[in-house]
């Protein structure tokens, strides 16, 4: 068994990489486990989503929760059905412009 001399926290590691990595970002939105999210959620990740994508639209998320498997899943499914909604209206913008 491999013995580690440290256990940090997700806000310790994104110190380290801040200093490596400009342009870095920590947002924590707390979910709730075990339960759907309230809309509350939803607004609060869509917003952080818009700014970030606002400033680099070629920005990347990283979704993580202490067990790794419910509220990771429904922030990273929230995310993606955001991501692809914002494409299908971006692209059908563009195609009705181009009319």
């Amino acid at each position: 068994m491999k013995m580690f001399k440290t256990c940090l926290t997700v806000q310790e590691v994104f110190n380290q990489y801040q200093k490596t990595h400009q342009g870095l970002l920590y947002k924590r939105i707390p979910l709730a486990d075990c339960c759907a999210p309230k809309e509350e959620d939803f607004d609060q990740l869509l917003e952080a989503m818009k700014s970030t994508l606002a400033e680099d639209s070629h920005s990347a998320f990283v979704f993580n929760c202490s067990n790794g498997k419910g509220r990771t899943t429904t922030a990273m499914v929230i995310a993606a059905l955001t991501v692809w909604h914002f494409n299908v209206r971006l692209h059908s913008s563009l195609s009705d412009s181009s009319l």
